[in-house]
């Protein structure tokens, strides 16, 4: 009989736990490697228990690093993108910029604008990214998108759809690319737009599918992919795709065999006036920093797991502790 349920236990196979993906964005300063593969990188796999191997990635010599800045009405991003509260920058080592706008509630993500290469979306209709915490086998239902766009000197306007969803969770292994072998569990995100685009007629059509690969343990986004496909006899045709993996963020330190946030998490967010967070007795902090999304230092100093933040106004910030174990930081938001 024993041996028996050994054998069957061998055949049960291995079920992994859904999670959901508490923020669309990374942590500021996170970097990335801008990779390349020697032949096309299957993505593929959906649903439960999926399984990726990406083997083949190649590092450009090229990498990006996330900043996020927190934009007023009276901004110029505001004005030039209506309903941005939020921008991330990614910045490669080219000084070339990706620019994300962004409308972001205490629960709520929307695109509000898209600067890529040569092209730009500006949304009058904004798009709704998802509700966060996003579990698995959600969307966003469908969501008509419209405003202006530009590309290589033509102007005009579009139309379409943007629909995100947490399609798929499971294991992803990666070779190094700088930042050492990843193998773990993660949950994913698919966000595709497609557009019509109109000078005055329809002059084409325009393709956007994104990936995010988020690290079930650390929430990490450890993988990101980009392909925009653009379809015009008159504007021209144009085919790219953007690749990152992680090599390091602000949640890259050990605690001897332990991920930092098995250490070191904030114990509710969002906040109203205390901000607390657990952090293991046996880990030595040397500073407490508080800083906006500008990068501005709004708190200092060293406190008992919990800090005072009724002062601060609504919205994002990131809470930074130097330790003899690195610096790390995590994201919250003051209601």
């Amino acid at each position: 009989m024993r041996t028996r349920l050994l054998f069957f236990l061998f055949l049960v196979p291995i079920i992994l736990s859904a999670q959901s993906i508490d923020t669309f964005f990374s942590l500021p300063t996170t970097r990335y490697a801008v990779v390349t593969t020697s032949t096309a990188l299957d993505q593929s796999a959906n649903g439960e228990n999926a399984n990726w191997v990406f083997n083949n990635l190649m590092a450009s010599g090229i990498t990006s690093t996330d900043t996020y800045k927190a934009i007023s009405p009276s901004d110029p991003e505001a004005i030039a993108f209506p309903g941005t509260n939020m921008l991330l920058t990614t910045t490669d080592t080219n000084a070339e910029e990706i620019k994300f706008y962004a409308s972001e509630g205490a629960n709520t993500l929307d695109v509000s604008g898209i600067e890529l290469m040569d092209l730009t979306l500006q949304y009058d209709d904004l798009g709704l990214v998802g509700s966060f915490p996003y579990a698995y086998n959600t969307n966003n239902g469908g969501n008509s998108i419209s405003g202006d766009f530009s590309y290589s000197g033509n102007t005009g306007t579009f139309t379409g759809i943007l629909t995100t969803t947490v399609d798929a969770y499971g294991s992803l292994s990666m070779n190094d690319v700088g930042g050492g072998i990843y193998s773990g569990t993660i949950t994913r995100l698919e966000l595709i737009q497609q557009m019509e685009l109109f000078v005055g007629i329809k002059v084409g059509d325009l393709m956007q599918t994104t990936y995010h690969y988020y690290d079930n343990t650390s929430g990490e986004l450890v993988f990101r992919s980009t392909q925009v496909e653009l379809t015009s006899g008159i504007i021209g045709n144009r085919s790219f795709t953007i690749m990152e993996s992680l090599i390091m963020s602000p949640l890259s330190a050990n605690f001897g065999d332990k991920e930092i946030t098995s250490w070191f998490h904030v114990s509710k967010n969002p906040v109203d006036d205390v901000l607390s967070f657990y952090l293991d007795e046996r880990v030595n902090v040397y500073d407490i920093l508080v800083y906006d999304l500008e990068g501005k230092e709004v708190i200092k100093g060293l406190a008992n797991n919990a800090i005072e933040v009724r002062f601060l106004e609504a919205g994002w910030y990131i809470i930074t502790l130097k330790t003899d174990f690195g610096i790390v930081s995590e994201k919250f938001i003051k209601k």
